[in-house]
């Protein structure tokens, strides 16, 4: 909703006058009270403001960690590439690949219901050392400032190849001195590409945790970093980058009392739990991740809201490590260098490098591991299970290479390249499993000169081309059948039928006036409302049933939109789909304001003249502040060979 303003709909203002009345007739004949009226949306949003509001969002402000983090100058680089290349050179370090990158987005309180004014937002990017994406990791430091609605934009240092198993980018907030938001991770980040992240909510509570670092000596602090495991990053810029984060110091030990226990605040978004560091004045000591308490507490304060306790203590041990170590090979013995090897027990999952030969050591693994796990670029993740502390000689195997493809494709009727695929993989079939099987991975490829190139990330029992226009056509054991080619390989599409609509070429829609398009740009094929329950037609004709033996007549819906205005990142459309006023399913699909997002459904067996229409379900919206408006960008029916 939200938009163009809403024909029946209340404006948000002043009730009405409450002065002195004329009094109600009495008697038999007074007509009895009228029932109370339902408020309308903008009514329930000025309600909320007035119970949450900025007094309950600054009393939250105050429970929060101060802001006592600052970016040290060597975490902050220019994505200007001659300044870039400059200052990691003066660092006496090889400047990694990076592309400027230009995001936006939006802070908002669930309290007051608005944005975050001048709200201090904090861009981590992060970049593979020496080109290795599963190896240690550079984290770089951009600050941005929000205006007075919450919204943020600029340019940031991003990279070409992130790391992997690891988020490319993150955010850290800071509004009226004090750290809202730790690290949360942005998943969804195309380096070289306007992102529109969305809108991110602050917590509206802050956590607290205790910590114990009685067994350490020295001056210590802890450093929670949200959701970012800070043991991947470069010893050389591990304690610059904590140092960003809010810190709170351990009490000295007393004769009296040697314990040093203290309680770290910080902010986090309920998903996956903090990471916290214990660190010294020679950098960091240990790493812990939180572990959900069996029984919760909360702490009322004098006047603050109740900080919540949702996490076990937690006790850093600086004895009875029984370090792990071993040797990381592939399937004929031979040592792999550069792959990352992962501890897994406990909350943690530290990581090490294994060297030029393939060795990995871990000195201080989590006392409860109980399973080693290995990735590399060019094989398949893999797994060691059953091994405590003190194992020594842990040997690690890589059976399998990442599979990969290089073909050509053309098409079957006029020779020429097809210059954009989308390519299915699925792993092999299961024999002990009557599921039906479904894709681990799509790829959208586009090649000018019509030859593409897939890297899967496990073994592949086969994958499936489609384009629309075109019949899927499916690769059995494709590593295989690659292998047998005397040369090049050439793979060919079958021409089919092409159904595609624009969106703004409607037959019917439920209120033409509920419904806009681009009237001085009539190549734009996008249509788009403020208001959900609305349903939008379109007419089509798939042609005759084919004849007994030949492929073809089943399809699938391929919906490609975006939002008009700016939402939740994790707002999801659901649209509602049905042939001939008979519903089929629903779709759901990340919503985005820039860049088009697609659902895809099956609509089965259609031939004829048939009646598509489309109902968006769930409409979502603050006055000034969030607004969710359905854009159908595209409407492409793909026509299969089969069920």
């Amino acid at each position: 909703m939200g938009g163009a303003p809403r024909s029946g709909q209340a404006a948000v203002g002043s009730p009405p006058d409450n002065g002195p009345q004329p009094p109600a007739p009495q008697g038999p004949s007074s007509n009895p009270p009228a029932p109370p009226r339902a408020p309308t949306p903008a009514e329930r949003e000025e309600a909320a403001r007035q119970n949450g509001g900025r007094a309950a969002y600054r009393a939250r402000l105050e429970s929060s960690a101060p802001d006592n983090g600052k970016a040290e100058a060597s975490l902050r680089k220019s994505p200007k590439a001659e300044e870039w290349t400059q200052q990691w050179r003066d660092e006496g370090i090889d400047p990694p690949e990076m592309l400027p990158t230009q995001v936006s987005g939006k802070l908002m309180s669930p309290l007051s219901r608005e944005g975050i004014a001048q709200a201090k937002v904090g861009i981590l990017t992060f970049f593979p050392v020496n080109g290795q994406r599963g190896g240690s990791i550079w984290p770089v430091v951009t600050e941005l400032v929000a205006d007075a609605q919450g919204n943020f934009s600029g340019e940031v240092p991003a990279s070409p190849a992130p790391p992997l198993y690891y988020p490319p980018a993150a955010l850290c907030v800071s509004a009226e001195s004090f750290r809202v938001l730790a690290g949360t991770p942005v998943l969804t980040f195309v380096a070289g590409q306007l992102n529109a992240l969305g809108i991110f909510w602050a917590p509206e509570t802050p956590f607290a945790v205790v910590c114990d670092g009685s067994q350490f000596e020295g001056s210590l602090e802890v450093v929670c970093t949200g959701e970012l495991d800070p043991q991947r990053w470069h010893p050389q810029k591990r304690g610059a980058t904590l140092a960003y984060f809010p810190r709170f110091a351990l009490p000295a030990p007393k004769q009296q009392d040697p314990s040093r226990v203290t309680k770290l605040i910080s902010n986090w978004d309920e998903r996956d739990t903090p990471f916290v560091t214990l660190m010294s004045t020679g950098g960091p000591l240990q790493t812990k991740r939180c572990a959900i308490a069996r029984r919760q507490s909360s702490k009322p304060g004098s006047e603050a809201p109740q900080i919540q306790e949702p996490f076990e203590p937690l006790v850093f041990e600086a004895a009875g490590f029984a370090e792990i170590s071993g040797q990381v090979v592939d399937a004929q013995g031979a040592g792999v260098p550069n792959a990352t090897v992962y501890a897994a027990g406990d909350n943690e999952t530290p990581s090490v490098l294994s060297d030029s030969l393939g060795f990995f050591r871990f000195e201080k693994p989590p006392k409860k591991t109980s399973m080693l796990a290995a990735a590399h670029d060019d094989y398949i993740s893999t797994t060691l299970a059953n091994v405590p502390p003190g194992t020594t000689g842990a040997r690690i195997v890589f059976s399998h290479r990442k599979p990969v493809l290089r073909f050509r494709l053309r098409d079957q009727l006029t020779q020429q390249f097809i210059t954009s695929i989308s390519v299915k993989l699925f792993k092999p079939d299961d024999p002990k499993s009557s599921a039906i099987p479904k894709a681990f991975q799509v790829l959208e490829l586009s090649s000018a000169a019509g030859d593409y190139f897939v890297k899967s990330e496990a073994l592949l029992g086969r994958l499936t081309l489609e384009k629309v226009g075109y019949f899927p056509l499916t690769v059995l054991d494709p590593v295989a059948t690659q292998a047998q080619q005397s040369g090049e390989w050439t793979l060919w599409l079958n021409p089919g039928r092409k159904l595609e609509v624009r969106p703004r070429d409607h037959s019917g829609t439920e209120r033409a006036d509920r419904w806009f398009s681009e009237p001085d740009k009539p190549d734009d094929p996008a249509i788009w409302t403020y208001w959900s329950q609305h349903w939008i037609e379109y007419t089509l004709d798939f042609g005759a049933a084919p004849e007994p033996g030949i492929e073809g007549g089943h399809f699938d819906l391929v919906l490609g939109c975006r939002n008009q205005g700016i939402v939740d990142n994790n707002y999801q459309f659901q649209v509602k789909v049905f042939v001939d006023d008979t519903e089929r399913g629903t779709l759901t699909i990340l919503a985005n304001t820039l860049t088009e997002q697609f659902g895809r459904l099956s609509l089965g067996q259609l031939s004829g003249i048939r009646r598509i229409r489309l109902v968006w379900q769930n409409d979502s919206w603050i006055p000034d502040q969030l607004d969710a408006n359905i854009r159908y960008q595209s409407l492409k029916f793909v026509e299969q060979p089969g069920p």
